[in-house]
C-alpha cells in the first residue's frame, strides 16, 4: 500500500482525510471496549494504535499550514 504524501493534499483534502480518520478510530475504539475475543482485541487494539499515529501525522502538517497562514 502506498503511503500518501501528506504536503502534496489539499487543504480541504486534508482536513477531510483527518476527520475521517477520527471517526474511524473513534468508532474502533467504540467497538473495542465491548470485544471479549483476546485476540480480536489485540488487532484491534494495534489497528487503533496506527490510526492514532496517522492521525497525529495529519494534525501536525494541519498545525504546520495554520501557522503559516497565521504568519502572513
Amino acid at each position: 500500500m502506498t503511503k500518501l504524501n501528506i504536503s502534496e493534499l489539499s487543504d480541504e483534502e486534508l482536513v477531510t482525510i483527518n476527520n475521517r480518520i477520527v471517526k474511524e478510530a473513534t468508532e474502533l475504539g467504540v467497538k473495542l471496549e465491548s470485544e471479549n475475543d483476546l485476540e480480536s482485541r489485540e488487532l484491534g487494539l494495534k489497528s487503533l494504535r496506527d490510526l492514532v499515529e496517522l492521525q497525529q501525522d495529519y494534525q501536525k502538517e494541519i498545525d504546520l499550514r495554520a501557522s503559516k497562514y497565521s504568519e502572513g
